[in-house]
């Protein structure tokens, strides 16, 4: 009877510290409605290590929904755009891969802050596609000056140059491992630039001896458009707000009077027809 009544206390023991290793569990709920269970060894900035049945695991901390600690505390890292629902297992939530492009999709809007030294206003829309690997935007920018100034270089010595704006168009690709807590970023800009100039015009009226050199001065406007390859890095400052770095270098073909006029003020034998062109930009923006 001793005996009997010893092993159903051991049992009851083992029971008990069984159930209460499984409430002491960390877990972990991922946004594909995965939930992991287990403990967590180390949170940095933007991983979680985990450790579970399966081993030693590091988790990004852009695709976890929230953290339940075993004390009962819990940590929101991100927020679900579509309703999830939690799985044990690895299987997939039949509504969550209906809406997964929704998830996996990111708009960004930023300020470059780099270009206020040259009086631009300049804003960027990006929106992360595929898994937030592949961004593809649009710019604009406005600038303040009266004329244009060195930061131009190429529209510099026109007659009372002055840049208008800035219209384009690009493409990022995000690195998946980190340098330095930043994502590295490639990518191509298309920018369009319009901006306004005095044309010179000389000829040479009369013949001979009474002939004689007029000039004529026209306001006009012009464009061109310069195609530009980036490089960067993107740094999260927190959940929303973001800063990256970009420099690009590319050029843009000269043409019309724009062409004529850069060349007539270089000298008689300058026959330019490419320039080049840097971009450099420090943008401080948010997610939404």
């Amino acid at each position: 009877m001793a005996y009997l009544w010893g092993m159903k206390i051991f049992f009851c023991i083992l029971l008990t510290s069984i159930c209460a290793f499984s409430w002491s569990q960390d877990k972990v709920y991922l946004l594909n409605g995965e939930v992991k269970k287990g403990v967590i060894l180390e949170v940095s900035p933007n991983n979680i290590t985990f450790m579970d049945d399966y081993g030693t695991t590091t988790l990004e901390k852009t695709g976890i929904l929230l953290v339940e600690f075993k004390s009962g505390k819990t940590e929101v890292f991100n927020k679900a755009t579509v309703d999830l629902f939690a799985t044990n297992g690895k299987g997939s939530n039949p509504r969550f891969e209906k809406t997964r492009r929704k998830v996996d999709t990111v708009n960004m809007l930023s300020v470059n802050c780099a270009a206020l030294c040259n009086a631009d206003l300049a804003f960027f829309y990006e929106r992360l596609l595929f898994n937030k690997r592949i961004g593809i935007g649009l710019m604009g920018a406005y600038n303040f000056n009266s004329v244009t100034n060195f930061y131009n270089l190429y529209l510099f010595p026109l007659e009372k140059s002055k840049k208008v704006y800035d219209v384009g168009f690009h493409v990022n690709y995000y690195t998946k491992s980190e340098f330095l807590s930043s994502k590295m970023i490639y990518g191509l800009l298309v920018k369009y630039t319009e901006f306004s100039y005095t044309a010179i015009f000389e000829e040479r009226i009369g013949t001979g001896s009474a002939s004689r050199l007029v000039t004529r001065r026209v306001n006009t406007a012009s464009h061109h458009t310069a195609t530009l390859f980036t490089v960067g890095t993107h740094t999260s400052l927190n959940h929303n707000l973001f800063i990256r770095t970009v420099c690009g270098m590319g050029g843009y073909l000269l043409h019309g009077i724009y062409k004529q006029q850069y060349n007539y003020k270089r000298g008689p034998d300058s026959n330019v027809g490419f320039l080049p062109k840097l971009y450099l930009g420090v943008n401080v923006g948010f997610n939404f």
